[in-house]
This record gives C-alpha cells, structure tokens and sequence, in this order.
C-alpha cells in the first residue's frame, strides 16, 4: 500500500513541474538563464511586480535542474494514519405515505398522520353515573350521510354507538347509556363520508 502512495506522490510531484514550466514557457520564456539575467539588470528593485516574475523565474530554473526528489514517507508509518477507518454511512430513502396517492381510499377508518380528518370529536355533554352525551362534528358537510361514535374502556374502544343524523351545520350526538360509574371511558366520532368512513380524534371522560 505504501508504494502506491509513492507511486502516486512521485507522479504528482512531477506533474506539477512540467505544468508550471508549460505555463512560464508558452509566456516567451525561451531561456531561464538568460532572462534571469536579464531581469536582474533591467528590472527596478523597487517594483514588486517585477520582483515576483524574477522570483518565479528563479524557482523554474531549481525546478529544471532537479535530478533527485526525495519523499517523507514517515506519514505512511505513523499508527494514526494506519488507524484510519472509512466511516462512510449509508443513507436508505425511508418511503412515506401512501403507495399511490391517487389511488381511491378503501372503505373503513382512516387515521393515518398525514391526512387531516374532517371529523372533530367534542367534549361529551351531561355526563352523570351511568349515561352521557356524546358530540361530534364535521369541518365539511358534502357528501355526509350519517354520524356515529365508537367508545370504550380503552383506546382500543370496541363499541359502537346507532348512526345520528348530521345537522345542517355539520353536528351530530347520541345518548350513551349502560356507563359504569366513576370510571374512565375512551370514545370517538366518525361519519360516513362519499362511501368511506372516518373518525377524529380519541377523547376520553370519566363517569360521576
């Protein structure tokens, strides 16, 4: 491994030598000596543009008489550079939302993050021991046909209330009953929207 890095630092070196005296030489520098003389009798001392192109030219005539490039390879020894590791991490595009989202929505509740619900579950009304009224109502009114809740001990629910008539303003109710008292119940409620079915959010309250 480390003779492909001398291999490599080798060629680079001579690389950029042959670059910068390409570069001096197709800028009408046909002799370095001769111009470095010429430069050292004709060129002010005091300008210090001059005095780089003079410099310059200087260190194209130690380049030229290279014959001999020794290269520090102590680098290559060093335990820190044999410790380097690749810690490149690969990145995985993680797909989000639905596989085709022109795709119809399939009959049932839907509460996935990315889609708002037009339902809204409200507090429930007259609560006491075993009964409550439970509210619910819809952002957008086109196309809804009934309103019902599901409810339960759980977030899991499990019950389900008849389907109400949704109001003209979008509001909709129905009458629980058979609760136990002072305990906590979960409910939510949904409608019936062009064919699909979908709920709001899960409220809970508890029982006098």
């Amino acid at each position: 491994m480390r003779r492909i890095y001398h291999k490599f630092l080798i060629v680079f070196v001579i690389t950029m030598v042959l670059g910068v005296f390409y570069f001096y030489s197709s800028n009408g520098l046909k002799s370095e000596a001769a111009l470095s003389s010429s430069l050292e009798t004709s060129l002010p001392e005091n300008n210090p543009s001059d005095n780089k192109i003079a410099s310059d030219v200087s260190f194209i005539s130690t380049l030229v008489n290279l014959t001999k490039i020794n290269i520090d390879t102590t680098l290559f020894e060093n335990i820190a550079f044999q410790s380097l590791k690749d810690n490149t991490v690969k990145l995985e595009s993680i797909p989000s939302g639905r596989d085709n989202p022109f795709a119809p929505l399939e009959s049932g509740s839907f509460t996935g993050s990315f889609y708002s619900s037009p339902i809204i579950t409200n507090q429930p009304v007259e609560i006491t021991s075993n009964t409550a009224v439970l509210s619910g109502s819809v952002s957008e009114t086109d196309g809804v046909s009934d309103g019902y809740f599901e409810y339960g001990l759980t977030e899991e629910l499990g019950q389900k209330t008849s389907m109400s008539t949704v109001s003209l303003i979008g509001t909709f109710i129905s009458n629980v009953t058979g609760l136990s008292s002072k305990t906590a119940y979960f409910y939510r409620a949904c409608a019936r929207i062009s064919g699909s079915n979908l709920c709001g959010d899960i409220v809970s309250f508890e029982t006098n």
